[in-house]
C-alpha cells in the first residue's frame, strides 16, 4: 500500500475512535453529569432546608429563653414590689439589715396606709404601702452602714425622715426612722 493510503486509513481509524469516544462519553457520561448536577441541586436545597429548620430552632430556644427571662423577671419585680403585703418578709428584712450592719432595734412599729388609685382607668393595680417607724441604736459607721444597705436593699424602702440622737463623746447614737415601704394590690 501506499503511504497516502496508510495515512487515509489512519485518519479514518483515528476519526472513527473519536467518534466512537464522543458517542461512549455522550450515552454514558453525559447522563450520569446530569444526574450529578441533579443530586447537588436537591443537596443544595436540603442544605438550605436544613439551615432555616436550625434557625426556626434558634428563634425558638430564644423565645424560650426569652420566657423564662420573663418568669425571672417576674419573680424579680415581685421582690422589688410585692404582690400582697407580705409584712413578715418586710420586717425580716429590716430586721436582717440590722443584724448585719450591727445595728439594735429598740422599737418598730407598722401602720398600713390606704391604698392609691390611678386616676385613669388602667391596667395598673393599685399600690398600698406601709409607714414604718424604726428606732435604732449604734456607733456612727453601723447606722450609716444601715441606711446604705435599705438604699440596696431588693424591695423599696423610702427614708420619709430621720432624726439622729444622743452620742456622747464615745456613746452610740440613737436614731429614729420613719421609712415607707410598697406593695401592689
Amino acid at each position: 500500500m501506499r503511504p497516502a493510503t496508510k495515512r487515509l486509513f489512519s485518519i479514518l481509524a483515528s476519526s472513527g475512535l473519536l467518534i466512537g469516544a464522543i458517542i461512549l462519553f455522550s450515552s454514558t457520561v453525559m447522563p450520569e453529569y446530569k444526574n450529578i448536577q441533579q443530586l447537588r441541586g436537591e443537596a443544595q436545597s436540603l442544605d438550605a432546608v436544613v439551615g432555616e429548620e436550625e434557625r426556626l430552632i434558634n428563634t425558638a430556644s430564644q423565645l424560650l429563653n426569652e420566657y423564662q427571662n420573663a418568669a425571672d423577671l417576674r419573680d424579680n419585680l415581685s421582690l422589688v414590689l410585692p404582690r400582697e403585703e407580705a409584712l413578715p418578709g418586710m420586717v425580716n428584712q429590716i430586721q436582717g439589715i440590722a443584724r448585719s450592719t450591727g445595728v439594735t432595734i429598740e422599737g418598730i412599729n407598722v401602720e398600713n396606709l390606704p391604698l392609691t388609685h390611678s386616676q385613669t382607668s388602667s391596667i395598673v393595680e393599685p399600690v398600698g404601702s406601709f409607714k414604718v417607724t424604726v428606732r435604732l441604736k449604734g456607733d456612727y459607721g453601723a447606722l450609716r452602714s444601715y441606711t446604705q444597705s435599705l438604699e440596696t436593699n431588693a424591695r423599696i424602702i423610702d427614708v420619709d425622715s430621720m432624726a439622729i440622737s444622743g452620742g456622747g463623746t464615745k456613746g452610740p447614737l440613737t436614731i429614729n426612722l420613719v421609712l415607707r415601704t410598697y406593695y401592689q394590690k
